[in-house]
Order: C-alpha cells, then sequence, then structure tokens
C-alpha cells in the first residue's frame, strides 16, 4: 500500500459542454394529439443552434477524453482513474495542450454566439423560442476544462477515532478496496495488449497478395497503434509487474521493428511478425483472462 501511493494517484478530467438541445413539450404533445397517442410515449428534441457550430469544442473534448483513458487506469466506480507518477508529466503536458485549444475556440464560440442564435431564428422558424437560449454573458459557463489531481486512498491516512477495533476494520476495508482496484487496473492493461496485439496477428494472417490483387489490406495505424501502446506500457506498470515489463520489450523487439510498408511487401516479415504476435496473445490470454 505505501509503495502504490508513492507510485499514482488519481486524477479527475472534467469536460462540460452546453448540449445546445432542449425537450419541447408544446410539439411533443402536438405529435401525440394528431397521433392520438400518449404523450410520455415519445419526446421532440430540438437542437438550438446548428451541430456545426459546437463540433472544434466537441472534437477537442473527444480527442482529451480519448487521451485521458489511454494514459490512466480504472479506479473503482466514481469516474477518477490512476495516474502513475511515471506518466504524470507526460499526462500534464498533453492536457495543457488540449487546454490550449479549448480556451480560443471557447472564445470564438462566446463571440459568434449572438449570431448562431440568429441564424438558429431562421432555421428553426415556428420552433424558436427566445427563452431557450441562456444570454450571451452567461453561455461560457456553461463549458469547463480541466482536471484535479488526488493522492490514492490509504489505511494509513484513517485517523478518525471509532475504536481501535473498529478502526482497523475500516482500515483492512480500505486496503481491501485499493487491492480490488489495482486488481482491475492491472487487468486493463492486459486487455490493453490483447486487443492490439490480437488484431495485429489477425489482420497480418488475413492479408494475402494474389494473381487477383491484395486482399485484406490494413493501415499503418495497425503498427502505430502497437508502437503507442510499448510507449506508454512502463507508465501504466504501477505495480512493477515484471512480466508486462517483459512482454513490452518483446512487443517492441518483434512487433515494432517493421514499417507497415515492409510488412505489405515481405512475406516473410510479415510471417515471422504474425507468428510472435500469435505467441505473444497465447501467454497474454492468462493474465486478460
Amino acid at each position: 500500500m505505501t509503495s502504490i501511493t508513492e507510485r499514482a494517484m488519481l486524477v479527475d478530467l472534467t469536460i462540460k459542454q452546453w448540449t445546445a438541445a432542449k425537450h419541447d413539450r408544446k410539439v411533443t404533445q402536438q405529435v401525440a394529439d394528431l397521433h392520438g397517442s400518449d404523450a410520455s410515449m415519445g419526446r421532440y428534441h430540438k437542437l438550438l443552434i446548428g451541430r456545426e457550430a459546437l463540433e472544434q469544442l466537441r472534437q477537442i473534448a473527444t480527442a482529451a477524453g480519448q487521451e485521458h483513458r489511454r494514459r490512466t487506469l480504472p479506479w473503482l466506480d466514481n469516474g477518477a482513474r490512476m495516474l502513475s507518477a511515471e506518466g504524470y508529466f507526460a499526462y500534464t503536458e498533453v492536457m495543457r495542450q488540449y487546454e490550449a485549444q479549448w480556451e480560443p475556440a471557447l472564445d470564438d464560440f462566446v463571440r459568434d454566439y449572438p449570431d448562431y442564435v440568429d441564424e438558429a431564428r431562421r432555421r428553426l422558424n415556428g420552433l424558436f423560442r427566445p427563452e431557450d437560449y441562456p444570454p450571451v454573458q452567461c453561455v461560457r459557463d456553461r463549458f469547463a476544462f480541466g482536471y484535479n489531481i488526488f493522492p490514492l486512498p490509504s489505511q494509513q491516512d484513517f485517523r478518525v477515532q471509532l475504536g481501535d477495533a473498529e478502526t482497523a476494520r475500516v482500515q483492512a476495508s480500505i486496503e481491501e478496496q485499493v487491492n480490488q482496484a489495482l486488481d482491475a487496473a492491472m487487468k486493463d492493461v492486459w486487455e490493453r495488449i490483447r486487443d492490439v496485439v490480437g488484431h495485429m496477428a489477425e489482420r497480418l494472417r488475413a492479408y494475402t497478395v494474389s494473381a487477383d490483387g491484395v486482399s485484406g489490406a490494413f493501415r499503418d495505424s495497425l503498427v502505430q497503434n502497437v508502437r503507442d501502446l510499448v510507449d506508454i506500457l512502463p507508465s501504466l506498470n504501477v505495480r512493477n509487474n515484471p512480466a508486462i515489463a517483459e512482454f513490452t520489450e518483446r512487443m517492441k523487439a518483434e512487433l515494432c521493428n517493421s514499417s507497415p510498408q515492409t510488412l505489405r511487401c515481405s512475406k516473410l516479415a510479415r510471417e515471422r511478425t504474425a507468428a510472435a504476435a500469435e505467441d505473444i496473445l497465447s501467454r497474454v490470454q492468462a493474465y486478460a483472462a
């Protein structure tokens, strides 16, 4: 417990976006009346502004969320995820880059918000209602981007006076929960290895060249995904599991040394890499089960 609390922390990424959508009760009732149905059996939702107005912010939020999950591990079910001390600086640097994109994109949206409302007035026509729209000075409050860092829970930090026996029981419960969460986090690492390596083995075996052409084509990302995982695995190995370190080195040496183009052009390289991926996959299955 002491060791893991010194090697990892919790991070909670918060990205808040305005949906710019609203349930129109009046239209819902009108549709129900038209068809003689119960209004509770359907809902009419309308977009308050065009999707394209928020697309840049959505893309930034999606990319940041994906990177957050890629660089962290699951932790219980409260939204926070585990981040290793080794991965901390890379994580914060990446998130600063996304935040640097978020702020000007949000500035642009707030600046153009009155124009988006005017456009919606035209596009919605009879469905437009001014009261659906927050004032321009309040729009920015509908958005947020940031993250918070917390320490991992430790039974040693529990100092509430409950009596020796009850305190010991609570501390034991905390330790059990932390260990269960760590087990789940390590299983997530093994599943990432299994999925990426298994996909490589499958796609390389499916690739064939004949007189009729190529079948089972694969993208360059087939190799890049393995390389990306190899780069990040050391920072995900919060328990310093030697097996994970071993497979990381094997993936780097046996799956990443040929370019996608080499794998397409060389049957020997393709078969050698596919065989290595299949061997790694067979050995990883027991850990990911």
